[in-house]
């Protein structure tokens, strides 16, 4: 990069003019310096053309300029004949040495703003702005496949959300900073897997079994990563809900991936949970992912704390309805149904055969 030093030619006054003296000031101020390397008056090209180029570097250089980013470059011009030297031009200026900007730096995800299909993150300035205030920035994603695209132009602020994202794929960013002179080099890219907490849960069903109640749900969405796990509460006489462990533990991978649990009825007839005959067992659960755990669902269930009924009692012959080839029989049922209303009977005889051998009549 080179700053051009321009002058228009002064009248010779009769006589032609031999060559220039171009001075520079230095980060003194009050300082002027030749540069004879790039800007020597006496040089034939630049006397014919009246203009030299100096490099950047030469006045960014501590040894002779050391002017900073962003300085206004000022310089005089002595023109000169045989007859001797004209008076030194006013100073002028016009030009001030820039570069790029340096790229931004801490690339960070906003971890509290993460949804399922959006990715927020910040960043900060580079050290340096290349002699200009940064205008803007420019966002840039590999769109989770390896094309570049730019997401973003003319971005003022230090955050942005990318939108419309897959949830579970994966997103590289990189950002650049532009100042008046241009774009600035790439950031480092941060790569950001586009997911969060699983969404809540539908509620469970539950359904007794013989002596045991299964409680059993649907995987909600995962939202990017898998569910590690599941949080089974079952619900307390008093109104509170805790784990039925080691019964229900949603961190098996057995439970967690078959959806269902099964705890025994004596757990439940027990604390914390002293569940009572004809009480509807009712449950509610939580799905986890490595980035946190769900929204609690709502409470479900519709199973009731049931036992086998108590066998009849009082069973005996009824005269009036015993003729012929007919036997009557009736009996008395049981105070204890077992928390739900009885259905029916199963009526069993020896068939006449006198011995302990029965069979359904």
């Amino acid at each position: 990069m080179t700053l051009r030093v321009s002058w228009t030619a002064p009248s010779d006054q009769g006589s032609a003019l031999l060559g220039y003296k171009i001075v520079i000031r230095t980060s003194d101020t009050a300082v002027y310096a030749e540069d004879l390397t790039n800007c020597n008056g006496q040089n034939a090209d630049i006397l014919s053309r009246a203009y030299c180029d100096v490099p950047i570097a030469s006045l960014r250089s501590s040894a002779v300029y050391n002017l900073p980013w962003g300085a206004s470059v000022w310089a005089k011009v002595t023109a000169y004949n045989k007859y001797g030297n004209s008076e030194e031009s006013p100073e002028g200026n016009g030009a001030r040495i820039l570069t790029i900007p340096d790229a931004p730096v801490s690339l960070t995800e906003t971890v509290s703003q993460r949804t399922a299909s959006s990715i927020t993150f910040t960043w900060l300035a580079g050290e340096k702005n290349g002699g200009d205030p940064v205008l803007d920035y420019r966002i840039n994603t590999d769109n989770s496949n390896g094309v570049w695209i730019v997401l973003k132009s003319n971005h003022q602020a230090l955050t942005y959300t990318a939108t419309n994202l897959i949830a579970g794929n994966t997103y590289i960013f990189q950002v650049e900073a532009r100042n008046s002179y241009g774009y600035s080099a790439l950031s480092q890219g941060v790569s950001i897997l586009c997911a969060t907490i699983p969404s809540r849960p539908a509620a469970p069903t539950s359904v007794v079994v013989a002596d045991n109640v299964i409680i059993s749900w649907k995987k909600p969405s995962e939202n990017g990563t898998p569910i590690t796990a599941y949080t089974i509460l079952i619900k307390e006489a008093d109104g509170g809900f805790s784990e039925a462990l080691p019964s229900c533990n949603g961190a098996s991978v057995t439970i967690r991936d078959a959806k269902e649990c099964t705890v025994p009825l004596s757990v439940l007839y027990a604390d914390p949970y002293n569940l009572i005959l004809g009480q509807t067992i009712e449950s509610k659960i939580i799905a986890t992912n490595n980035y946190g755990s769900s929204d609690v669902s709502e409470v479900g269930g519709t199973a009731l704390i049931v036992l086998v009924p108590s066998e009849p009692l009082s069973l005996d012959n009824n005269p009036a309805i015993t003729m012929g080839p007919n036997i009557g029989i009736t009996w008395t049922p049981s105070a204890q149904v077992g928390g739900s209303a009885i259905l029916d009977y199963q009526v069993w005889y020896d068939a006449g055969r006198g011995n302990s051998v029965f069979e359904i009549l």
